[in-house]
């Protein structure tokens, strides 16, 4: 499997997430309020940078490399993933209307919008949802109707959505989002992220360390992936960050 798949893994942890970005109709006689106390603390900034390792295993096979992340908040995800040597494999550039990967181990690239993924993947895709989940911000409303499952040791909230169920779970210590699970009866697939390691960064509570595991129950065997992010260094920042992304001629664009 290449380093290309390895990003690929990493762009669907957005599995099933567009319908979580919809307030989720709960009718008031099942669902108790949270309130103010089911919102996990966001983290703000206007540039962001990371280095660290991120780990692939599934389908067998078990990959490790070095990732740069950079944000502009709202605007921008860069990453630049080294398998080794500091030689780059994988550069991408995310906005909010596009998607462009550089695959320098197979010299080729894709230029298009998030319906590829949706195309290729059968998944609803888009950009705020990915920033919030590489963050540990919750990735949905936080003004929808919420059930309240538990409120100790830790804050348990579950919003339901047609078919589409979603479990939060909120340390109460500093009001970080620790665990989001999505399961789809119809869709029959699931995505559950895990968030540890937390330390300061700047005035916030940032998660060092995520673990995004996907399944797809559909598939004869069923699928599932395990993607690891570790945060190594961590800045956040007024001054702004450059997004380098030229795309080297000769290489084949795929469709």
């Amino acid at each position: 499997m290449s380093n290309f798949r390895l990003l690929a893994i990493l762009l669907l942890i957005t599995l099933a997430s567009q319908s979580c970005r919809k307030v989720p109709s709960i009718s008031k006689a099942d669902a108790t309020p949270a309130g103010t106390v089911g919102i996990a603390k966001a983290i703000d900034f206007t540039y962001l940078s990371s280095r660290g390792k991120i780990q692939f295993e599934g389908e067998g096979q078990k990959l490790s490399s070095a990732i740069n992340l950079r944000m502009k908040k709202d605007s921008a995800i860069w990453i630049s993933v080294v398998p080794a040597f500091g030689i780059e494999a994988v550069r991408a550039l995310l906005t909010p209307d596009s998607v462009k990967v550089i695959n320098r181990l197979e010299r080729s690239y894709i230029s298009t919008d998030y319906r590829l993924l949706e195309r290729k993947f059968n998944i609803k895709a888009d950009f705020h949802t990915l920033q919030a989940l590489l963050l540990g911000n919750q990735p949905y409303p936080v003004s929808a109707n919420m059930k309240v499952i538990q409120s100790e040791p830790e804050l348990h909230t579950q919003q339901l959505q047609g078919s589409l169920t979603i479990n939060s779970f909120i340390e109460l210590t500093n009001l970080k989002l620790k665990k989001i699970q999505l399961s789809d009866s119809a869709a029959r697939n699931s995505l559950a992220v895990t968030y540890g390691d937390f330390g300061g960064l700047d005035a916030f509570v940032f998660p060092y360390s995520a673990i995004f595991m996907a399944q797809q129950y559909k598939t004869v065997p069923p699928k599932s992936a395990v993607v690891t992010i570790n945060h190594q260094k961590v800045s956040v920042s007024e001054a702004s960050l450059s997004f380098p992304f030229d795309i080297p001629s000769g290489y084949t664009r795929l469709r």
